[in-house]
C-alpha cells in the first residue's frame, strides 16, 4: 500500500506509523484499528447502556477465545484470526480492547474511575498490539 492511499484511508499519523512497521506486522496494525473503531462505535452509539456492555462483552469473548485456524463468521474476527497467524498478538490484548471501551458505556457520563479505567486497559493493549511487545504487560 502507498503512502498517499494509506493516508487518505487512514489518516496521515497512521500512515506515516505504518511505513515505520516492518511489513510483517502491517496487517495486524489494520486489523487492530479495524477493531477498534468498531468497539468505538459499538460503545458510542448504544442508547441502553447494559445492551451496549452486553456486545461489548460478546466481543471480548470472541477476542478471547479467537481461533486462527477456525475463526467465527464475522469478518473482522476472521481478519483479526488471519492477522494474528502471522504475529505473536495475544488475544488477552484483543480483549483488553473491548473490555476498555466497555468502561464508558453509561447510564449518564463516566466519571474520572470509569475514565482511568478506560485509558488503562485501551491504552495498554494497544501499546502492547501495535508495538508487538508482550513483555510490556509486565
Amino acid at each position: 500500500m502507498e503512502f498517499a492511499e494509506s493516508s487518505q484511508q487512514y489518516g496521515p499519523e497512521r500512515a506515516l506509523a505504518l511505513t515505520y512497521l516492518p511489513a510483517s506486522r502491517r496487517e495486524m496494525v489494520i486489523a487492530i484499528w479495524r477493531l477498534d473503531l468498531r468497539l468505538r462505535e459499538l460503545a458510542m452509539t448504544a442508547k441502553d447502556a447494559m445492551l451496549g456492555r452486553i456486545r461489548l462483552q460478546w466481543w471480548a469473548d470472541q477476542m478471547a477465545q479467537l481461533d486462527p485456524l477456525h475463526p467465527p463468521a464475522e469478518p473482522l474476527l476472521q481478519a483479526l484470526a488471519a492477522a494474528m497467524a502471522q504475529t505473536t498478538a495475544a488475544q488477552d490484548d484483543l480483549s483488553e480492547l473491548a473490555i476498555g471501551w466497555q468502561q464508558l458505556v453509561q447510564d449518564g457520563e463516566p466519571d474520572d474511575a470509569e475514565l482511568a479505567a478506560y485509558a488503562d486497559f485501551r491504552g495498554r493493549a494497544m501499546f502492547r498490539l501495535m508495538t508487538g511487545d508482550d513483555q510490556a504487560a509486565q
